[in-house]
């Protein structure tokens, strides 16, 4: 019986240290990712409804943000136009950053609930830095195109 209780815990950390090494391996590979590919996978998430890894690719301030993912009922991508660094700078205050980056995006999107958001189509704007050589682009702040 405790041989079998031994045999049990250690598959139990085997398991639980396979998924840990899994999340790293994907917390890395976000590294490598362009910041279209990180706004795209900011969207993705979004569409798929898993509020969970949106933390991933926004920057730590943005965290808190109350997503209401439960809520989209459709969510599409029409156009995604990189603005460039000038154009972000619009938008932040600071200059504080290894790198920024801004884009347009044009997105449908459809609720179950209308509540501070009409369905419809939208273009906002969308600027993701970089704070290191080595850190990830992230999605810094979002708001209405100013173009």
């Amino acid at each position: 019986m405790r041989a079998k209780s031994i045999f049990v815990f250690f598959c139990l950390v085997a398991i639980i240290a396979f998924i840990l090494s899994r999340r790293e391996e994907e917390i890395q590979n976000y590294k490598l990712l362009t910041a279209r590919e990180m706004l795209e996978t900011h969207f993705k998430f979004k569409t798929e409804g898993k509020e969970n890894f949106l933390g991933l690719t926004v920057h730590e301030s943005r965290r808190n943000t109350i997503w209401e993912l439960k809520n989209i009922r459709h969510l599409n991508i029409i156009s995604i136009e990189e603005m460039g660094y000038e154009f972000a700078q619009e938008y932040i205050a600071t200059n504080d950053f290894h790198e920024m980056d801004s884009f347009i995006v044009e997105y449908e999107i459809k609720f179950w609930i209308t509540k501070q958001q009409n369905n419809g189509t939208y273009e906002m704007c969308y600027v993701l830095i970089k704070e290191s050589e080595n850190s990830p682009w992230l999605v810094y702040t979002w708001g209405v195109n100013l173009r």
